[in-house]
């Protein structure tokens, strides 16, 4: 038998030698798996998370001008360029009158030298890679499992445009917004505070790092969106009140976080509020924000995940954080505590809308994300487990119905409209036209409802013409309602431009006259004898002439 010196290594590369059993002597080499390094969590799930926000980029689209991006982009044009909209543009600042969302928009497209649009989309992009990684965050303190965190987070992403009951949210809108940035402000709150609750009873020293970390994440949130904050804020509350040791402190603890929720309300229901007929108009327009007016399947919106969580929480899984069951008890007290208030202050008979206004109700957009998370985690582990393939058909399934869904929603716009395309939409043909061809003082009319016409995908006027137009009774509408101030300016406006498409000449300088209106866009089918010169197969641009 060969032997050999110990001081001397002649060890393949890859290869380890067995234990010999005397001093010296060599045995047969033994294979030895080379495994490379794996990434730290935090670095796995960010890279994870960039994948995933380019397929829900891809899936759920982007429309910059729609709905609230319209008003949004509209806020930060105006920080960029003050001169812009010289007429009622109180409509235009005061959607970000108590947030910082326009000055940091216009901050980074200066600083870069990027364009406004340019800007916004970046932005977009990165909200919506932060929302991944923070739910990725909260999976990992939830869920002890890979495949239970991928499915999480991977659900999460095909279900951001997901319609939030009858609130008139989505859990991530396909265009900027203050909520952009709040939302995954607020999950990074969450996702500090399960760390801070599970490090209780360790080194105390080590739980100020943490604590400094969610009331950050938490101050962020709020100089982005104040109201979204609060919600964020109480459901922290609750999370940590169901870290405590004992089960009667946690029962007593909720219960009482619960109490103060609709003793607020309460107080604050009986404020003094604007009682104008304007204002009461402005309000009641808002049906979302009062749950009598809401249709059955908003009202099972509401009911159906609560009921869910209450069944995720009776599993005994083996493979979950206590954090992942605390998550779910929170959503559930929270969620009946908004309902409760809702009903009980929130009502369109009532004399105040203060607590209305509140939108007490939009705490389930972070109830949503909890249980898509919980869902995703199931779905993950489940398919998972064994093969991969029934989890990639449930992710196709899944993306494409959202994607159509998203296609029939802006069925005439694109569906990414980048910025310095060329618009398919044939009204923002229109709106383009007119940046490019009429003074920036130009003032304009539309229908008051033009935000809802066929075919205009509800794009917003103000953000691609980027001139001034009378306020409008949906998008402007809902600013008047939080601004109580605005009301009798849109009233008067909204009613002025009531069945503008339809009138005739005569009847439109007779409505408008009041506002040195000096164009007007009309639906293409509309009857008129103004100069257009501009038309397409959607809608034309007219001057008035008396």
């Amino acid at each position: 038998m060969e032997t050999y010196s110990s001081s001397v290594s002649t060890q393949p590369a890859g290869y380890d030698f067995a234990v010999a059993s005397s001093p010296g002597v060599l045995v047969a080499p033994v294979k030895v798996e080379r495994r490379p390094p794996r990434l730290s969590l935090a670095a796995e799930g960010a890279l994870a998370s960039l994948v995933l926000a380019a397929v829900a980029l891809a899936i759920h689209g982007y429309h910059p001008f729609a709905e609230d991006g319209g008003p949004y982009f509209s806020a930060i044009l105006k920080a960029m360029h003050p001169a812009l909209f010289p007429s009622w543009s109180q409509f235009v600042s005061a959607l970000t009158r108590f947030s910082l969302f326009a000055p940091l928009v216009s901050g980074v497209a200066r600083l870069s030298g990027l364009s406004a649009a340019w800007a916004n989309f970046l932005l977009y992009f990165v909200s919506l890679w932060a929302t991944i990684f923070a739910a990725w965050l909260i999976s990992t303190r939830c869920f002890l499992s890979r495949r239970a965190r991928y499915g999480a987070v991977s659900i999460l992403a095909l279900s951001l445009t997901i319609p939030i009951a009858g609130t008139s949210l989505l859990l991530i809108d396909p265009y900027l917004t203050a909520r952009s940035f709040s939302t995954p402000l607020g999950l990074f709150a969450i996702a500090v505070m399960l760390r801070l609750t599970q490090s209780t009873g360790r080194n105390s020293m080590l739980l100020w790092p943490s604590a400094a970390a969610c009331l950050f994440c938490a101050i962020a949130s709020a100089i982005m969106h104040p109201l979204m904050t609060a919600d964020t804020a109480g459901f922290l509350m609750l999370l940590f009140a169901l870290s405590r040791p004992k089960s009667a402190a946690r029962f007593w603890s909720v219960a009482a976080l619960c109490c103060l929720a609709i003793l607020l309300a309460a107080s604050i229901s009986l404020l003094p509020a604007p009682a104008t007929p304007a204002y009461s108009e402005a309000a009641r327009s808002r049906t979302y924000w009062f749950l009598g007016k809401w249709r059955w399947y908003e009202i099972f919106g509401l009911v159906a995940p609560l009921l869910l969580l209450d069944l995720l929480t009776r599993f005994r899984w083996r493979r979950v954080h206590q954090g992942a069951r605390s998550m779910a008890l929170a959503s559930i007290a929270a969620g009946v505590t908004a309902i409760a208030i809702a009903l009980l202050f929130a009502r369109a008979s009532s004399v105040s809308y203060t607590v209305a206004r509140l939108q007490p109700l939009r705490i389930f957009l972070i109830i949503y994300v909890v249980m898509i998370l919980l869902l995703g985690a199931c779905a993950g582990e489940f398919f998972l487990a064994v093969r991969r393939w029934p989890f990639a058909i449930l992710f196709l399934l899944l993306g494409g119905v959202m994607f159509f869904a998203q296609l029939r929603t802006y069925p005439g716009s694109a569906h990414i409209e980048l910025p310095g395309a060329a618009p398919r939409n044939g009204w923002e043909q229109a709106f383009l036209w007119i940046r490019r061809n009429t003074p920036p003082d130009a003032r304009f009319a539309l229908d008051a409802y033009y935000i809802g016409y066929p075919g205009e995908d509800a794009q917003y006027f103000g953000a691609i013409a980027r001139r001034s137009a009378l306020p409008d009774y949906s998008k402007d509408g809902g600013i008047a309602a939080i601004a109580p101030a605005l009301a009798n300016q849109w009233a008067a406006a909204s009613a002025a431009q009531t069945g503008l498409n339809h009138e005739t000449d005569t009847q439109r300088l007779a409505a408008l006259h009041p506002f040195s209106i000096g164009w007007i866009v009309l639906p293409a089918a509309s009857k008129t004898a103004f100069p257009c010169p501009f038309s397409n197969s959607a809608a034309k641009v007219c001057r008035l002439t008396r």
